[in-house]
């Protein structure tokens, strides 16, 4: 007979086996034949589910059978079919038959719809990034105050000589090269406004000092020595040119023809000569490595500003190395701001297992006054059946006390997210996760089929946002029950599996690397579904 109740962290339904006759009537006697537990199609549509009920002991009779609300045919002889729809993702079949007494008995199992795929390949555009012109804005301030504090030294070091004029055939008898040392400002003051194809850049530096060593070589004698190169203000303004690398390991960034000017320059340079003042003119070159040093400086910024993440990230998860592969695929510019699409791949180190890929509709990501990131339900889908597969849900855990010696689990389904664009939410759902209590000595003496559906939410997190499991909805079938063991035991060993699995969960999903930029919070974070993706809008400061 089934029963209800409500322990502290989750809800539980529990279909029990065992129950005093005068607490509660009998329920029917109920058997589900097909779908199989587990059961994994290619695709998704009509399935037929089929069983068998017969009336409890006192005859009372079984007046509706009912799969997932749609009503069954059942035959004189107890047989029933029911016909329902499953959506591509994961399905779980509620199955409740109920007597003309009141008795219901219930069967819970989970069916994936949808084609396999294999772990090893990228998902397209498994993460999209869109930022606002407000939000380009926002980058911009706070590129600003970083940029005074940069240490521009490890910088420019690979791009150096910085300056090189008249050996370009070779060090013959009259050239001079310029190696800068560092780079500093009093103040900067960036701006990035979107336009079609691009962002239009500028950068005011002020009090600029520039440290650099000179070689040179004047009537074919050798000499060196240090200048240092100051002006009062430089400003920089061009197009900035955003592209996905050939590699797809993030964006080459390019100011496109920048305009340079150069208002109270000086230079200390005693002791060079005056032939290779005027071959390297200085007064000039400070422009051109101001705005060399500003593209440097604007590269990693904008690529963590639209969300790439060059190479592959690794985390580790309760022990287990997991890798994140991002590649940059497209990046679109107009008026309102900046589209991102990115190639993703999660998985577990040695698991490349298959997943169930799931068909999305077109994304339509507007970022509005702020940003907005979208994950794809596929790429997280990928994540976990690499976990499963590693056996990473699959455990076996010491019993507090009570009559049980432990419980071992067996993840027989990856659990799987699906966004739902008409509830406008993520949702995961791990099914037909088999419970086996044991007794002291090792024997299993009964059997649970759980099954956990969960909403996945976006909080706020140190590195920007980050996907969380909520409360769980549990379903638990008792397959079958000794006696001498309570459902008390049972249900507080449901209740330790159960927070096990949705903490590990949430390990794994919390770690996803959702874009983040540094010197920029977001806030008013709010999460919505579309058809297969979870999607994240709010504000940057």
């Amino acid at each position: 007979m089934p029963k209800s109740l409500v322990l502290a962290s989750f809800s539980l339904w529990m279909t029990a086996c065992a129950m005093e006759p005068s607490a509660l009537r009998e329920p029917p006697r109920l058997t589900v034949t097909s779908p199989e537990r587990a059961t994994v199609r290619g695709q998704a549509g009509a399935i037929t589910v089929t069983g068998q009920v017969a009336a409890n002991q006192a005859g009372d009779r079984v007046a509706q059978v009912t799969v997932n609300g749609v009503a069954a045919q059942l035959a004189a002889d107890g047989a029933f079919t029911a016909q329902v729809q499953l959506a591509p993702g994961a399905t779980f079949l509620h199955t409740v038959a109920r007597d003309v007494a009141g008795g219901e008995a219930t069967d819970t199992r989970t069916v994936h719809a949808g084609q396999l795929r294999s772990g090893d390949q990228l998902i397209d555009h498994g993460l999209a990034v869109a930022l606002s012109d407000d939000a380009l804005a926002t980058v911009a301030s706070a590129a600003s105050t970083m940029m005074k504090t940069m240490d521009f030294a490890p910088m420019l070091a690979p791009m150096n000589p910085m300056v090189s004029k008249g050996a370009e055939e070779g060090e013959d008898c009259l050239w001079g090269k310029v190696y800068v040392d560092d780079l500093q400002v009093d103040d900067a003051r960036l701006a990035l406004v979107p336009k079609a194809g691009g962002l239009t850049f500028e950068a005011e530096l002020t009090n600029l000092e520039v440290p650099a060593r000179t070689r040179y070589e004047v009537l074919c004698a050798n000499g060196a020595t240090t200048v240092r190169m100051s002006a009062s203000k430089v400003l920089v303004k061009g197009t900035m040119r955003v592209t996905p690398r050939a590699s797809g390991q993030g964006f080459d960034v390019a100011i496109v023809s920048p305009q340079v000017s150069v208002t109270g320059f000086s230079l200390d340079a005693s002791g060079l000569p005056g032939d290779i003042l005027t071959l390297l003119r200085l007064d000039a070159a400070i422009g051109a490595i101001a705005a060399a040093a500003a593209e440097r400086f604007m590269g990693p910024l904008m690529n963590q500003a639209l969300g790439s993440l060059a190479g592959p990230k690794r985390v580790m998860v309760a022990g287990q190395q997991v890798t994140f592969e991002v590649a940059a695929d497209s990046v679109d510019f107009d008026v309102a701001g900046a589209k991102v699409g990115l190639d993703s791949r999660m998985f577990l180190a040695g698991h490349n297992a298959q997943y169930v890929y799931t068909p999305n509709d077109p994304l339509v990501l507007e970022a509005g006054t702020g940003f907005a990131l979208a994950l794809s339900d596929d790429a997280a889908n990928q994540l976990l059946a690499s976990v499963t597969a590693a056996g990473m849900l699959s455990v076996t855990l010491p019993a507090p006390g009570g009559t049980f010696d432990s419980v071992k689990l067996t993840a027989t389904l990856p659990p799987m997210i699906s966004a739902d664009s008409q509830s406008g939410k993520l949702r995961l759902l791990a099914g037909d996760l088999r419970m086996a209590f044991l007794a002291p000595g090792g024997a299993e003496v009964a059997h649970v089929a759980l099954h956990i559906s969960a909403e996945v939410a976006a909080v706020p997190s140190l590195s920007g946002v980050a996907l969380q499991v909520d409360k769980p909805e549990v379903f638990a079938d008792v397959l079958d029950n000794v006696s001498g063991y309570s459902d008390e035991d049972k249900e507080i060993m449901i209740k330790l599996v159960v927070d096990h699995q949705v903490k590990l969960m949430s390990l794994l999903l919390g770690n996803v690397p959702l874009p983040a930029v540094a010197g920029v919070r977001m806030t008013d974070t709010r999460v919505s579904a579309g058809a297969g993706f979870v999607k994240v809008t709010g504000a940057l400061q």
